[in-house]
């Protein structure tokens, strides 16, 4: 996939526009554009009041999500190819991940996604 997103902010809310080409590669061959794909999605605002239970559960989950977020960043920085597994113990991350609790640890954060890591 070659992917191009823009987002633009509205005063109803937000637009999200896609532009995605679907790339077939094989080593020693070029490319070969098999799909082009058109994405426009729309997204309006809506009250504060009716995101609560999300913004409860932000002020109690944002700080493990931080130290997800680091691990990433430190991984990125490596400036390497990552390459991740499908599956770890037949899940997969973000089911590892949504899991945390959160007072989990630093060291329990990086070893789940140093896990999927190759």
């Amino acid at each position: 996939m070659h992917r191009r997103n823009r987002h633009e902010i509205t005063k109803e809310g937000w637009i999200h526009n896609q532009d995605n080409d679907k790339i077939i590669r094989e080593n020693g061959k070029a490319d070969f554009l098999l799909a082009q794909e058109k994405g426009y999605n729309t997204y309006v605002k809506v009250a504060d009041k009716k995101c609560k239970a999300a913004q409860d559960w932000w002020k109690e989950n944002k700080k493990v999500w931080k130290k997800v977020r680091k691990k990433w960043d430190k991984t990125f920085n490596m400036k390497k190819d990552i390459v991740l597994q499908e599956k770890v113990n037949d899940k997969k991350m973000y089911s590892h991940l949504f899991a945390l609790k959160a007072n989990t640890s630093k060291k329990e954060v990086e070893t789940i996604i140093d896990s999927f890591l190759n």
